[in-house]
C-alpha cells in the first residue's frame, strides 16, 4: 500500500494546512494531460497532483503564474509531500519556493507558522503514518525543480496554444 492510499485510508485531512481534497477535481490548461489531483488549498486555481508516469512524484500546478511556470514538481513522493507540509506548515510555503531564495523562504516560514489546529494534524500523521517534518525544506525542493525535465509533460492542446508552440506528437 502506498504512502497516499494509508493517508486517504487514516481519515486524516489537511484542509488547516492548505491541502483541501474535498470538492471538483476540475484541471486548467496548465495542468498535465493525464493529471490525478489529490489537493488544493483553494485559492488561484492551484492544486497538486500525481502525473501517472512519475508514480507518486507531487507537481503544484499555479495557474495565475502563466504557462511558462506553472507547474513545478514538488516531493519525489507522497511521504516526502506531507514531511514537506509539516516542515512548512501549510502548501503556501510549498506553492510559492520555486520563486524565492533560501533566506525569503525561512523568513515566510517565520511569519507564517503552523496554527495549532495544523500541529495537531501534523502529530496525527506523525502518530499513524510515521511521518516527521522536513528537515531541510527548501534545499530537498530546490534540488529536485533543478534536475526535474519538465520537456517530458504531456499538456492539453490548450497550454502548447497558449504558450505559442505546437503540439509534440
Amino acid at each position: 500500500m502506498t504512502t497516499y492510499e494509508k493517508y486517504k485510508n487514516s481519515g486524516i485531512t489537511l484542509e488547516c494546512a492548505g491541502f483541501d481534497e474535498r470538492g471538483e477535481n476540475i484541471p486548467y490548461f496548465c495542468t498535465p494531460a493525464d493529471a490525478d489531483i489529490i489537493g488544493r488549498p483553494g485559492v488561484d486555481g492551484i492544486h497538486f497532483c500525481f502525473v501517472p508516469e512519475y508514480g507518486e512524484t507531487v507537481f503544484c500546478i499555479s495557474p495565475m503564474n502563466g504557462a511558462e511556470d506553472a507547474i513545478h514538481v514538488v516531493s519525489n513522493n507522497f511521504a516526502d509531500f506531507l514531511s514537506l507540509l509539516m516542515a512548512c506548515g501549510d502548501t503556501a510555503a510549498i506553492e510559492q519556493a520555486w520563486q524565492w531564495d533560501k533566506s525569503s523562504f525561512e523568513k515566510f516560514l517565520a511569519e507564517y507558522p503552523p496554527t495549532d489546529e495544523a500541529k495537531s494534524v501534523f502529530d496525527q500523521l506523525e502518530n499513524e503514518l510515521g511521518i516527521t517534518p522536513m528537515a531541510e525544506p527548501y534545499d530537498y525542493m530546490m534540488n529536485l525543480q533543478k534536475d526535474f525535465d519538465y520537456s517530458k509533460l504531456k499538456f492539453t492542446e490548450e497550454y502548447y496554444d497558449i504558450l505559442g508552440i505546437p503540439m509534440p506528437e
